[in-house]
Order: structure tokens, then sequence, then C-alpha cells
């Protein structure tokens, strides 16, 4: 008889066996969760526990053989110096992996795995020849930690999910990333985001992506990139992401690009590339890239290129300081759009509550994008009046019959008082008859007609 057990948090290990012992007469475990949120050791099991789990799961070897999930996230088990290692290789934990043989799914993130932890648990990680998924993230290895984790990846060609966020890699690390080249070719989900790779590193990642044709998302957040300009050599241009990689992934659906400094030219050669090579991706996170920020202030490409993405249905774009100026380009580039449904514009500095020209074509490119379904306008700047005004632009566009279509928006945080909130709401009450537009805020209010 088949079994996944998932264990909540805050258990102890006396509790978790006591209730695996009562499972002994399953034949199968399919799959064992025995995760932990935050950082707190309280909240954690620790070394001890999770070295007395392996070794009753040890005892179990019928059930371990045929287990396809294991995740002990976040337990803290790896050694308390970050440079030195006292795990062995018989010790229960790495045992127990080399046991596991039918696992297809392992989640290791957040233990402090350092250097030399990965040094006994890579070679049992390489006899893992199903393996598909593997979740090492949040565990400060560095540059030694994945170059002992080269061997497992190239032993194991099955996998195609490889997780590797907030590793500490840094530009060394990334080149044994490089070493991967075809042994990566199937690999669908990959993230190294928040590893300091800068411009140097992302090279030699790139020169690996280069071989994944069937990559559907790509996540290379917090890496310290520059628009422009190589970290180390400011007459270098910036073409590694959209020259490099891009133009080599047709099949990307998600493409994450979070907190990269890459700003307004940047994000238009981004948008460029996807446009031109990747027809299937859906969703594009360019958050807190300093878009607004600077003297570069190109929005042409974006404009030019944001609707040939033909399939895009996401974007977001929130914590860009882009201001009205910017927020006007981003929006006629959405209007031109018709395949976008979720909008995020939160936190840019917009003032959507004055009479500027820019605020004027904001309310009215927002307006005229009927295939909007979600808004997020929340923690820029709107009074009652021009709120009332943005109703009544999206109303005209959207309120005949024909043109009929729900709009959800966040609109909370905009300096709008409880009160002002409710007059806001009740306007959109009384002039919303098609019942198009769900205004969402903070705290519970009336729900509209």
């Amino acid at each position: 008889m088949a079994a996944e057990h998932t264990v909540p948090g805050h258990v102890k290990i006396e509790s978790i066996l006591h209730v695996l012992e009562k499972r002994r007469s399953y034949v199968e475990l399919t799959s064992l969760h025995i995760d932990r949120g935050g950082s707190s050791v309280t909240n954690t099991l620790g070394r001890s526990g999770i070295s007395d789990l392996a070794k009753f799961l040890m005892s179990q070897p019928a059930g371990l053989a045929t287990m396809k999930t294991l995740s002990i996230s976040g337990n803290l088990f790896g050694s308390p110096d970050i440079y030195r290692s006292d795990m062995t290789p018989d010790h229960p934990i790495p045992s127990m992996i080399a046991m596991s043989t039918s696992l297809t799914q392992l989640s290791l993130r957040h233990n402090k795995l350092n250097r030399d932890d990965l040094k006994i648990l890579s070679p049992k990680i390489a006899l893992l020849t199903d393996l598909k998924r593997l979740d090492i993230s949040q565990n400060s290895f560095g540059v030694h930690g994945i170059k002992r984790l080269v061997h497992a990846f190239i032993t194991c060609k099955n996998i195609t999910d490889v997780n590797l966020s907030s590793c500490n890699l840094t530009q060394k690390g990334a080149s044994f990333i490089e070493i991967m080249g075809e042994a990566w070719q199937g690999i669908t989900h990959l993230n190294i985001s928040n590893n300091k790779l800068r411009n140097a590193g992302m090279e030699s990642v790139a020169k690996t992506i280069q071989h994944m044709s069937l990559l559907v998302k790509l996540d290379i957040s917090k890496n310290e990139l520059a628009v422009g300009y190589d970290m180390d050599d400011d007459t270098a241009p910036y073409i590694v992401v959209y020259n490099r990689m891009l133009p080599f992934l047709p099949k990307l659906h998600t493409f994450v690009c979070q907190n990269n400094t890459i700003m307004a030219n940047g994000a238009g050669e981004i948008i460029q590339s996807l446009a031109l090579n990747c027809q299937n991706v859906q969703y594009v996170d360019l958050s807190g890239n300093m878009i607004g920020v600077g003297t570069d202030g190109n929005y042409a490409k974006i404009i030019e290129y944001l609707h040939q993405c033909k399939n895009l249905t996401t974007l977001d774009i929130c914590c860009n300081d882009l201001g009205n100026e910017g927020g006007s380009k981003i929006c006629q580039a959405v209007a031109t759009s018709k395949s976008i449904t979720e909008l995020n514009l939160a936190s840019n500095k917009m003032n959507l509550g004055d009479r500027s020209a820019t605020s004027n074509l904001i309310h009215y490119f927002l307006s005229v994008s009927t295939h909007l379904r979600v808004l997020d306008l929340r923690y820029n700047r709107l009074s009652l009046s021009r709120g009332q005004k943005l109703l009544d632009c999206i109303l005209q566009f959207r309120g005949f019959w024909w043109q009929k279509g729900e709009l959800r928006i966040r609109i909370h945080d905009c300096n709008l008082k409880p009160e002002k909130q409710n007059k806001l709401l009740a306007y959109a009450k009384a002039v919303d008859v098609h019942g198009v537009i769900e205004l969402v805020f903070p705290i519970a209010q009336p729900a509209l007609a």
C-alpha cells in the first residue's frame, strides 16, 4: 500500500518517529515531507533529529527503495563550522539518501550545508539515477561546494529541475556550471538567483544555457548585473542576457530577472530578445531593476517589441521608480499588447492623483487596455476625484456589452484614507452597472454588486 506523509512544522522528532512507527505496515512510502520554515533552531529537527529519522528510515529499506519524493528542507542539519564538516560517508543522512534509489525529487534546501558536507553528500546524490528535481538552495557552500556537485549533476542524466538559489556561488562558482555543458541539455527549470554572479559569471552560465533548448523557466534574479557595462570593466558592453541566453531558449515560458539594475535600456533589450526568440514566453518579471532611474530613459524598444510577445500574459514591473513619465511609457506599451492580462505597477512612485499630462496618459492607456484582467497599482498615489475619473475612463471602454471584461484592481496603500476608500467603492458600485470592476483594499469592504 503506497503512502505519502507530510509532517507539519513544530513537531518533535519523537512524535514523527511515533507516527512512522505506526505506519510500518505500509509496503511503500512514496513521499515524505519534513520541512521547516524560518531560520529559528526551535522550528527545526536539527542534526540529531534528522539523524534519528534517517536511522529509522534505514531500518525500512523496502520503503526507502520505493520512495519517490524526499524533502527535509529547513532542518539545519549541516555542519556547525562553515569551513569544516564532521559528516562521514557512513553518516545516517547521506546513507539514507544513497538507499533511496528510486527518488525523483530531493529537497535539501536551507540546511546550512557547507562545502565539505557536499563532499560527502554529492557521491550519494550521484547514485540517484532517476532523479529529476534537486533543490539544494539556501546553502552557502560556495565555489568548492558546486565543484563537488558537478559529478552528481553529470551522472544524474534524467535531471530536469535544478534550484541553486542563494548558494554563494559568485563568478568563480559559475565556471563549474559552465562545465555542465551538454549534460544539462535536458534541464527545463533552472534557478540560479541571488548568487552574486555578475556579468562575468553570467557569461559562464550562458555557455551552458545555450545547450538548454528545452528550458521553460529561468530565474537569474539578484546577481548584481548592470546594464550597458561589465561590473569590472565599464567599457565592455552588457550583452549576456539577451545575446548569449535568450536566443537559444525557444520554449521559454517564464523569465525572472529581479533586482539586477538593468535600467530602461536593459529592459528594452530583454523585451526585444524575448519577442524575437522566445515566442512561448508567458510570464516576465523585471521588478526592482531601476528602470525609471538614471539618464538612459530609453523606453522605445519596450514600446516597439512588447506587443510582439504574442503569448505574454503577465508582466511584473513593480518597484522600478518609473514615476509618471516611465509609467506612461510602460502603459503605452501594454496598451498595444493584446495578450497581457496581468500587469503589476506597484511601488513605482507614480502620482495618479495629479492632473499632469503624463498622469492623463496613464489613465488613458490603462482604460484602453481592455485585455487586462488584473491591475496592481499599490503603493502609488491616487486621489478620490482622480480615482473616480480612472473608473469612468475604464468603464467607457469596458462598459458596453460587446467589450465587457472584468478587471480586478489592487489599489490599496495609495494615500487614500479609509473614508475615501469607501466613497470610491460606493462610486464604483453606482456607476459600474455591468459589474466590470473589482476594487481590492487591505481592509474588509462592502462587496461590489
